[in-house]
């Protein structure tokens, strides 16, 4: 936390430069070139890549290393199949680098048994068009006993312990981790929809039902994950109804009514967290006018990207609302998302309330 000024008040508040200089001192732990590769800025000579190299030569036991560096071996893939000429060679080294990546991400969930990083395998290979492996991952991570999403060091671990740190730290460092939070780039979740889509041609050729249950618990695993922006759960809340499309579209085409109670009491809580976040959105947006107002801060790019001054009344508010937003409103939301998940798809009407 010293690499963050005591007197921080701009979002451009971490000393990298000054970080860099304690390697000796902290070499030993796969944290220190996590907080390299998270706060390397992004260039054309782009770094990330080698910091996490570096780590995972050093730490190839630990986890969230792995995690890393197959996630941005895959990026670093992705990027160039984008870029260039996309010719069967150039498909087959994405194909590769993508099923190594998976394997790698794989060998994480294993040490860790977190479903996080079984389900971004699946995805990388639904990416690819390989949806044996990817059924395979998603029914990994849906069997696995944690169920987190992972960041570098220190992101995961702030989130994990925001509580505790808003007691024990200065309001400066804690905004200006805050602030460096927001530098973890989003997530593309479109690719996730895709998968989704791609499923329903799948299931609709193949008939295999019972893989809209293993669709059906992925997608409300996801938006149970601890530690993951609220975005991440109003896509999980996509995901779900998409899936109950497909049963709409290719299941019986006769419901008891004790089964079409059951697809009701689905959507119902798929509408109570619609409704939720649709409120607390209404509630707080007054207070997020205020603070760009107060600020001069604008909403056309990301906050940690200006060079803004901030006063500690909107230092408080800013964590105000992370606070009440990671311990109030998606706590509750991830309940619902654990009711959800004892849907079935194979007897919908156990889910039905009399």
């Amino acid at each position: 936390m010293d690499c963050f000024p005591a007197d921080a008040k701009s979002a451009k508040a971490f000393d990298l430069q000054k970080f860099s200089s304690l390697e000796d001192e902290f070499r030993d732990m796969p944290e220190y070139y996590q907080v390299l590769f998270a706060f390397e800025p992004l260039t054309p000579a782009n770094k990330k890549l080698d910091h996490v190299k570096r780590a995972y030569a050093l730490f190839p036991q630990d986890p969230v290393t792995i995690y890393l560096y197959g996630k941005e071996s895959a990026s670093t893939a992705r990027a160039k199949w984008q870029s260039q000429v996309q010719t069967a060679e150039v498909w087959r080294a994405r194909r590769e680098a993508f099923q190594t990546s998976a394997t790698l991400m794989r060998q994480a969930g294993n040490r860790q048994d977190n479903g996080f990083y079984f389900y971004m395998a699946g995805s990388l290979m639904a990416e690819i068009g390989d949806f044996g492996e990817t059924t395979k991952l998603l029914k990994l991570g849906n069997e696995a006993k944690l169920n987190f999403q992972v960041e570098p060091f220190p992101f995961t671990f702030f989130h994990a312990n925001i509580a505790e740190i808003d007691k024990r730290y200065d309001l400066n460092r804690r905004f200006s981790l805050k602030m460096a939070s927001l530098q973890t780039p989003t997530e593309n979740y479109i690719r996730l929809k895709d998968m989704i889509r791609e499923y329903q041609v799948i299931i609709s050729l193949s008939g295999n039902v019972e893989l809209l249950d293993t669709l059906h618990q992925f997608s409300c695993r996801y938006g149970e994950q601890a530690y993951a922006p609220l975005i991440h759960q109003l896509v999980a809340v996509v995901l779900v109804g998409m899936v109950s499309g497909i049963y709409e579209e290719l299941g019986p085409q006769t419901l008891t009514i004790k089964q079409h109670k059951g697809l009701l009491q689905l959507d119902r809580y798929r509408q109570e967290i619609i409704g939720l976040v649709k409120g607390y959105s209404a509630y707080t947006q007054w207070e997020m006018d205020e603070f760009y107002e107060r600020t001069g801060a604008s909403r056309e790019y990301p906050l940690f990207t200006q060079d803004v001054e901030f006063t500690p009344e909107m230092m408080q508010m800013s964590l105000r609302y992370e606070l009440f937003t990671r311990l109030e409103i998606q706590p509750r939301i991830s309940g619902i998302f654990k009711r959800m998940e004892g849907f079935n798809y194979a007897d919908t009407a156990a889910f039905a309330r009399d």
